[in-house]
Parts: C-alpha cells; sequence; structure tokens
C-alpha cells in the first residue's frame, strides 16, 4: 500500500474522517500535527516531499480511500458516496459559520439556534433518508463500510465535542441514523481509534 503523510492542524475537524478510514483500512501513515498557524505556513510552504502530503481537500479522501478499497465496489456506489461527502461538506461549512463568530456572542447564539433549529434537522433528514434508499444493508451505501459511512459517523462524534450537545441532539434521537453509528463504530479499526484516541471537548 502507499505511504502516506498526513498534515492538518492538531485537532479532528475535516482530518479525522482521514484518519479514521486509515484505521479501518489499517493503513500505516504518519500523523502530522500542526501546533499553530506559522507552523502551517511553513508546512505549505514545501513544495517537495519523499511521501505524500494529505493536506484536506475533497479529492485527498477520495483518493485515499479509493486506494484502501472504502469507495464503493462500482461507479453507481461511488457517485454515491460522493454525494454524501458533498452533502457532509455542505453541512460543515454551515456549522463552520459558528466557529467563526465565536468572538461575536450575539452573532454566535443567532448561528446556533438555526443550526439546532433549521439547518442540522434538515440534514439530518437528508441522511435519514439516504440510508433508507439502502434500507436493506447495513450501510450508507453498498453491502459494506465506505468513507460515506466514516464520514458521517466522524462528523457528528465531533460535533458535540466541539459545539455541545445540544447540535447533535436531533441526529442522537434519530434511530435509524444512530442505529447506523453503532454499526460504524463496532469496525474493528474504528474501535481501536477510539481506544486509542478518546474523545474530548473541543477537539
Amino acid at each position: 500500500m502507499p505511504e502516506y503523510r498526513l498534515v492538518y492542524f492538531d485537532g479532528r475537524g475535516r482530518g479525522e474522517a482521514i484518519r479514521i478510514a486509515f484505521a479501518v483500512a489499517g493503513q500505516v501513515y504518519e500523523d502530522k500535527r500542526i501546533k499553530d498557524n506559522a507552523e502551517w505556513e511553513k508546512v505549505r510552504s514545501v513544495q517537495h516531499c519523499t511521501s505524500a502530503i494529505c493536506k484536506w481537500r475533497q479529492e485527498t479522501i477520495i483518493n485515499t480511500t479509493r486506494e484502501n478499497d472504502l469507495y464503493g465496489t462500482n461507479e453507481s456506489e461511488r457517485t454515491m458516496v460522493d454525494v454524501v461527502l458533498c452533502t457532509l461538506e455542505d453541512l460543515f461549512s454551515e456549522v463552520l459559520k459558528l466557529y467563526m463568530a465565536r468572538e461575536d456572542q450575539v452573532k454566535s447564539a443567532e448561528i446556533k439556534e438555526k443550526l439546532e433549529k433549521e439547518t442540522i434537522p434538515k440534514f439530518v433528514k437528508i441522511f435519514e433518508e439516504m440510508k433508507k434508499v439502502n434500507s436493506k444493508e447495513k450501510w450508507l451505501v453498498g453491502s459494506k463500510i465506505t468513507v460515506a459511512d466514516i464520514a458521517l459517523f466522524s462528523f457528528f462524534k465531533q460535533l458535540p465535542l466541539m459545539f455541545g450537545e445540544s447540535l447533535a441532539k436531533v441526529y442522537n434521537d434519530n434511530t435509524t441514523l444512530k442505529t447506523h453509528a453503532n454499526v460504524v463504530q463496532e469496525n474493528p479499526g474504528i474501535k481501536k481509534w477510539i481506544e486509542a484516541h478518546p474523545p474530548k471537548k473541543n477537539n
């Protein structure tokens, strides 16, 4: 298998789904964690490396999971995986607004209320419908675990740690998606990853 060097901030964020995907695949890699913006700028300026530098972007998770057989077994499944990932990215962008407004209490409260009452419930419904389309299987797409399952699980696993339990309530109350999450976290690679990296707030 290819060698990887994952470069991301010292937190979960967008990089966590890649870490979990590597754990599922049993892929050895260097987990390079950036401590501050100065270090990040220095890393970004490097042009030549002996191994692949996986800075987050959509094609990163596509490439790494394709190479590790976590991206579906045919074009139809891969298209559906793309739909899940793009939908999650849309949701992530909405939640990121709360982080960006963290120093403005009024604006932050307004964004959080909209997320709780409108945005997240809308997306949870979308993901529920996606799962129901594949109701004969345990997974979101196809008959085995893919990065779609991993990314959805990762997002809602870290959401309450970063922004509070209230944002994840509608997801946690959704029987279909919680059942799916329970199946995903029983994967041996994911169980081992969680045991080695226990959840903690604000990370």
